[in-house]
């Protein structure tokens, strides 16, 4: 007589079912969560980069030009240079010139020994000496005062000015720069050069000029 077979199997129990049902919960939410995790990053990356493309222009083409503003009196590279942005640099710079003129301090000097004592500018030159070998005699007609001790060029010409006798000009005073003789003085068209005999001054657009010396003072 055979025995009975004692290797019985017991069916599963019904707790591993709810383990294995637990498990397969726990792994599809898993999966929910990293699947929006990573839409997340996806979408956070998505942002950073259009940050940096708007801001810094990750993208843009290395040929591209930067925009700069264009303010006033400038042109833009791309446009050149402007027929009417040249005339008014012109005109810019012609009032520029003017203002400087008006404002520039005329050059004062004196010859070594002091006799001879001009004024150099913009708009001309001016000499006067203290001692000369025949002092000049007192002009009755056109002025009560004397003619000879001081000359002036502008563009208009030259003139001899008639001083009073209080205006009569004494010897340079030590506070004038020396003008050594060979050397000149210039401003815009007038120059003024001293020499051994006296100072000549010139208007190096019209040619004409004047003479100082002790012997007295010419015209040309």
């Amino acid at each position: 007589m055979t025995s009975p077979n004692n290797s019985y199997q017991q069916p599963p129990r019904p707790q591993r079912a709810e383990q294995a049902g637990l498990a397969g919960w726990f792994s599809n939410r898993d999966n929910v969560i990293i699947t929006a995790l990573a839409a997340v990053d996806a979408a956070l990356i998505a942002l950073v980069f259009a940050i940096g493309a708007s801001s810094f222009g990750w993208f843009s083409s290395p040929d591209a030009k930067a925009e700069t503003p264009i303010t006033q009196g400038q042109t833009s590279d791309d446009t050149g240079t402007d027929a009417g942005t040249e005339e008014g640099a012109g005109q810019a710079t012609d009032n520029e010139s003017t203002d400087s003129n008006e404002d520039v301090q005329p050059a004062k000097f004196a010859t070594p020994t002091g006799n001879i004592a001009c004024e150099i500018g913009p708009d001309g030159a001016s000499c006067t000496i203290a001692q000369l070998a025949k002092k000049p005699k007192p002009n009755k007609n056109d002025c009560k005062g004397y003619v000879g001790y001081e000359v002036r060029l502008d563009s208009a010409g030259v003139t001899l000015p008639c001083l009073a006798k209080e205006d009569i000009p004494g010897s340079a005073g030590s506070g004038l720069d020396v003008l050594d003789y060979g050397s000149s003085q210039n401003f815009n068209n007038f120059s003024c050069e001293s020499t051994r005999t006296g100072v000549k001054c010139t208007d190096t657009g019209s040619g004409r000029g004047f003479n100082v010396a002790r012997a007295g003072i010419t015209t040309f």
